[in-house]
């Protein structure tokens, strides 16, 4: 009550807490519990960032090696430099999450990211590329990617957490199946450079007003609990606080770091080889690009199905069909030679990673808890740096010398084998009861 007087008419109490006029106004509007718009704006930024990133980055890997005269293994060290620069960020925004506004930091990133897009269109050498994929990137699209909007689900849900989760990494699926063909058409249009200040520009100006006027960080800030509980009682336990120390001692930690690592790498080195893949086995720029459309419009259709079975019977037996999909997506593709082959290898790939976000995201919170999330996910990206580092180089290597990524694929697979032991030690990876 004092809070209020204090700040004069833009609060009032409601729920015995302290909310603003404009959180009461939006939550009256509506019909339905708040979160599920934090959850559409979420799949929104989950699009135009992470998914737009990962999906159109391999159409553009053939065009910064020859803009720069160099082999592909030389342009993919610009992921993996991206790759570092956000691992080691990780723990720290992690920190920040759990403490200030994930809006906030959203928005630092998706400026970060913006001026990213445009300082790519323009850069003349292979150092240049690396350093804004180090810093616009790495820490641009950490801020702003699947972090961030994570730890805002996390905030807003625990019953239907899968679910919800599901839905705000379905956006990157989405992704996916649109903007590859946008991009090679956009690319055709106003050539490869300016399609890049495009996509840069059409991201902020899509995504500053949703998350400026629309996101909420936490149910709290409009009177309200996870899920749409009455009171804390009704929902989920939001858990203690956990220091690092006791996240890096959990085996269930270093589990869902390993097995989680694996399948990064698989995802890792698919979006970003598969369209050059394509290309060398005779398909077209616009079949391959169909291939990306393929595999996340399987990806889409799986994600709420993966978080739909998370809810009900744990991590575990997701995480399982999980890797048989990917390993068998992984030995077809190492065989293409068809545009057939190639659809049938994209989709059952696509169904395969569909919960690769998700239920990380679901296991890391059952490990650390909900209050702890953000060091938890911080960490993991940290630990997870040297499964993840080497995969998209390693695989381009073996495309420099052998004209093939056969090898590649199927190394991958016997990785996969090996990760399918590691679910039996997660905590919630069994039924929830």
């Amino acid at each position: 009550m004092i809070l209020c007087i204090l700040r004069g008419k833009k609060n009032k109490i409601f729920k015995g807490k302290v909310v603003s006029n404009r959180a009461l106004t939006l939550h009256r509007r509506i019909p339905f519990f708040y979160g599920w718009v934090v959850v559409g704006v979420a799949f929104c930024v989950s699009f135009l960032s992470f998914g737009m990133f990962t999906y159109v980055r391999g159409i553009y890997l053939p065009l910064f090696a020859d803009a720069f005269a160099v082999g592909r293994f030389d342009v993919t060290l610009g992921w993996t430099a991206e790759g570092v620069v956000a691992g080691c960020f990780a723990p720290f925004l992690g920190w920040c999450l759990d403490r200030f506004s994930p809006r906030r930091i959203l928005l630092f990133g998706l400026t970060l990211v913006v001026i990213g897009y445009v300082l790519l269109a323009v850069v003349t050498e292979l150092w240049q590329f690396y350093l804004v994929m180090s810093i616009c990137y790495g820490m641009g699209m950490t801020s702003l990617g699947a972090f961030t909007v994570q730890r805002l689900t996390v905030s807003w849900f625990t019953t239907h957490r899968g679910l919800a989760l599901s839905l705000v990494i379905l956006g990157a699926s989405v992704s996916g199946m649109v903007m590859p063909t946008v991009c090679v058409w956009l690319k055709d249009l106003v050539g490869w450079q300016n399609s890049l200040i495009a996509l840069g520009m059409g991201m902020g100006l899509l995504l500053y007003p949703m998350a400026i006027l629309l996101l909420r960080d936490t149910p709290a800030s409009m009177g309200l609990q996870p899920d749409g509980a009455e009171s804390l009682s009704e929902g989920m336990a939001q858990g203690e606080e956990v220091q690092a120390a006791e996240v890096l001692r959990n085996v269930s930690f270093w589990n869902i770091v390993f097995v989680f690592g694996v399948i990064m790498c698989a995802f890792g080195v698919v979006t970003i080889h598969a369209f050059g893949h394509f290309k060398e086995v005779g398909l077209s720029d616009y079949q391959a690009a169909g291939g990306l459309f393929v595999m996340t419009l399987c990806a889409a259709v799986g994600k709420p199905i993966i978080g739909w079975l998370t809810d009900r019977l744990g991590a575990r037996v997701s995480i399982w069909i999980s890797l048989v999909m990917l390993g068998v997506g992984l030995m077809l593709l190492a065989n293409v030679v068809s545009f057939l082959l190639m659809t049938i290898a994209m989709g059952v790939f696509g169904f395969g990673y569909a919960g690769m976000l998700p239920l990380r995201s679901y296991a890391v919170a059952a490990t650390v808890g909900n209050r702890s999330f953000g060091l938890g996910n911080g960490l993991m990206n940290f630990a997870i740096l040297p499964l993840t580092l080497g995969a998209s180089p390693f695989a381009a290597r073996v495309f420099d010398l052998t004209g093939s990524y056969g090898m590649a694929f199927q190394s991958l697979v016997a990785l996969l084998v090996i990760a399918a032991v590691c679910p039996l030690f997660i905590e919630g990876g069994g039924q929830q009861k």
